[in-house]
């Protein structure tokens, strides 16, 4: 017993150090850019942030229209297989009765939709307020579709994995926001003045709904047996050496990383390849399993 609870740690362990690997990475790279090109680190160290007024190029069609082609390029395939599929049979559950914390959900939506767009003088107060329960709804909902057609879901099959989607989410989240303050991509405007205590607390509530709200539209799309026909057991791809492609992108990843420090307008796409790369090539380093290893075997289902 003792044993077989040590190899039921050790995976845990591995994560939680590969995620504490990943948040020092984050965090310390794009400051040592923006010392090595000589900025003040203060700017990036305030809380509550300020979005910085970074001058942005403009917009140019040659460049939207080369990305446009780009993302073409990389969906085609996909959205070619599933359409061609989309007749072929997956598995099915056995479906279950639609739960009334769904309808609670579906009640919780219209209510905070009716307060967030209304225009009554007491909503005002409120109105900032609104994000968090209009994704708390959404997940809700997406469980219970997802229960109503397979039987389960992941709020009710794995209760304990999808509690701890929260406080990951918000970690995960204000990651992003921490590479903002160099890049200074998004801004948020209209809203009231907080403290720091104020501003961490309303800002993590709704951060901490994006992972459980991912990984719950996820469950459901996997729901629809044509996901399963189409990439169930698709193409392999599985390189001869996924180490040192594990280790070109770790590298890449750190330079994008201090990149972002020095030229964040011309590296700004890192903010949101560079962490999820860094997570998938250290688990490729140590050969452990990871969101693409599926695809080695024709399954690009987690993909």
């Amino acid at each position: 017993m003792e044993q077989s609870g040590r190899h039921e740690l050790d995976p845990l362990r591995g994560s939680l150090l590969r995620l504490a690997a990943v948040a020092a990475l984050v965090f310390l790279l794009p400051l040592a850019g923006a010392a090595a090109a000589g900025k003040p680190l203060a700017a990036y160290l305030r809380f509550p942030p300020k979005t910085p007024d970074i001058p942005h190029a403009p917009f140019s069609p040659p460049v939207f229209l080369g990305l446009a082609l780009l993302i073409l390029a990389a969906t085609a395939p996909l959205l070619t297989r599933f359409f061609s599929y989309r007749k072929a049979h997956g598995p099915r559950s056995q479906a279950g009765p639609f739960p009334w914390w769904g309808w609670a959900g579906a009640a919780l939506c219209a209510a905070s939709w009716v307060l967030a767009w209304g225009r009554l003088p007491w909503m005002g107060a409120l109105q900032a307020h609104t994000f968090t329960p209009l994704w708390v709804a959404f997940i809700l909902l997406a469980n219970a579709v997802t229960f109503r057609r397979t039987g389960r879901c992941l709020l009710l099959s794995r209760p304990r994995r999808f509690l701890i989607l929260f406080p990951v989410s918000a970690a995960f989240w204000w990651s992003f926001e921490y590479l903002n303050r160099f890049v200074g991509n998004w801004r948020y405007v209209g809203g009231p003045e907080f403290g720091a205590l104020e501003y961490f607390l309303f800002a993590t509530l709704p951060f901490a709904t994006v992972l459980p709200a991912v990984l719950s539209i996820r469950e459901l799309i996997l729901s629809f047996p044509a996901f399963h026909g189409a990439f169930g057991g698709w193409r392999t791809l599985s390189p001869t050496n996924p180490r040192g492609i594990g280790l070109a992108a770790l590298l890449l990843s750190c330079a994008g990383l201090f990149a972002v420090g020095i030229v964040p307008d011309l590296v700004f796409p890192m903010v949101w390849v560079a962490p999820p790369l860094l997570l998938i090539s250290l688990a490729a380093l140590r050969g452990e399993p990871h969101s693409l290893s599926g695809i080695a075997g024709g399954d690009w289902r987690t993909f």
